[in-house]
């Protein structure tokens, strides 16, 4: 629905925010296959930007590239898709 209302009125796609999260109420934790699959999205769709929300909260976990080891397989599954991180645009 999204790449298709981006086509409809002529204007790119962008996510200003996305991510995993790990705590005691929501999120799907350490998620490879959701990080390969907003990759593969993005690319198919030609998103002009993405922000990977990249700081833990007092309540949750979202870091990948944090000094913890909750997204171990997430993090690998970025770094393999998306590259290393970068504020840079190309």
């Amino acid at each position: 629905a999204l790449a298709t209302l981006a086509e409809d009125v002529g204007r790119p796609i962008v996510i200003p925010e996305w991510g995993l999260v790990h705590d005691d109420r929501w999120g799907g934790g350490d998620n490879p296959l959701f990080v390969r699959k907003m990759h593969d999205w993005m690319v198919e769709n030609d998103v002009s930007f993405h922000s990977y929300f990249e700081t833990d909260t007092p309540d949750s976990a979202h870091e990948l590239a944090g000094d913890g080891d909750t997204f171990t397989e997430a993090a690998a599954a970025f770094q393999e898709t998306f590259g290393s991180a970068s504020n840079q645009s190309e």
